[in-house]
């Protein structure tokens, strides 16, 4: 009896360690998917053209701009590219995120972008931000 109690009690402690790291594993992929998802505004930002004869492209102009409802739990914005997307990458709850880029001239050849996103997941709201400097490609 002594035993069987113990194994129930090993048994039970096991099932709830595995439930937490499954939490912690899934706080971690969306935190790597906003990631990606603020990564994919700066990469825009760095590789647009931009030089004196054609102006400022549109990606590049000053102001804040707001995506909503973008989907962390299925990763397709953060891996259809990459060709990493399987029958696993759908997680079970659904997971919106928020994308503010906020663009603000430094001087009149360079400016500053701001990238935001924000996702709200079991009920605790997360941020992550990255920030990165534009120059003009010409003089």
């Amino acid at each position: 009896m002594v035993a069987a109690s113990m194994l129930v009690v090993f048994a039970l402690s096991a099932l709830v360690a595995l439930v937490q790291a499954n939490r912690f594993a899934t706080a971690s992929r969306l935190q790597a998917i906003a990631l990606a998802v603020a990564q994919q505004r700066v990469d825009e930002i760095l590789t647009t053209s931009w030089n004196a004869a054609t102006g400022r492209p549109v990606v590049l102009a000053t102001g804040t701009r707001t995506e909503t409802n973008l989907p962390l739990s299925n990763d397709s914005l953060a891996s259809a590219a990459a060709g990493t997307l399987s029958d696993f990458s759908n997680l079970d709850v659904e997971v919106l995120a928020s994308r503010v880029t906020q663009i603000t001239d430094v001087t009149a050849r360079q400016v500053r972008a701001a990238i935001t996103v924000t996702y709200s997941y079991r009920r605790r709201n997360y941020s992550l931000s990255l920030t990165t400097l534009r120059a003009i490609d010409s003089i």
